[in-house]
């Protein structure tokens, strides 16, 4: 009786292993694809990134998106603009927006929406930072880039 359970046993554990080796062949490992448009990578770095790392100059521990973010609702739209230039200096169409539920704002940027363009995209949630002691509301910035 004792080799009827090992026999038993031994035929459960050789039917588990070949149940694993068979769904690992029907199911082959998928790689993940590296995004082919680094820059996008850009709109993270400027949630993390204090604008006076990047750039000496400014005096304000913000970060870059925060800071063109406080800049272009607080009607500096022009010094938002040159900021957002000089750090989202891609070599290709581009384009970084402010969007809401009702607006979609273009900040900086060569790129012109179109309905056919095959384009690749990026967006983070900004918080609703205070401007002029007042709430603007929260907003996504969301950078394009033409393929």
């Amino acid at each position: 009786m004792k080799g009827f359970y090992f026999s038993l046993d031994a035929l459960l554990a050789v039917s588990i292993l070949l149940a694993i080796v068979s769904m690992l062949i029907a199911y082959p490992q998928q790689t993940l694809e590296k995004p082919n448009k680094p820059e996008l990578d850009y709109i993270h770095a400027s949630t993390m990134q204090p604008v006076n790392k990047w750039n000496e100059s400014y005096n304000t521990s913000k970060t870059v998106i925060e800071h063109v973010y406080s800049l272009y609702y607080s009607g500096n739209s022009s010094e938002a603009r040159n900021i957002c230039r000089s750090y989202f200096e891609v070599n290709e169409k581009y384009a970084l927006f402010f969007v809401d539920q009702d607006s979609r704002n273009k900040i900086c940027g060569t790129y012109k929406l179109g309905n056919n363009d095959d384009l690749k995209t990026s967006e983070v949630v900004l918080p609703d930072i205070p401007i002029n002691k007042s709430l603007i509301g929260q907003k996504k910035a969301v950078m394009v880039i033409q393929n």
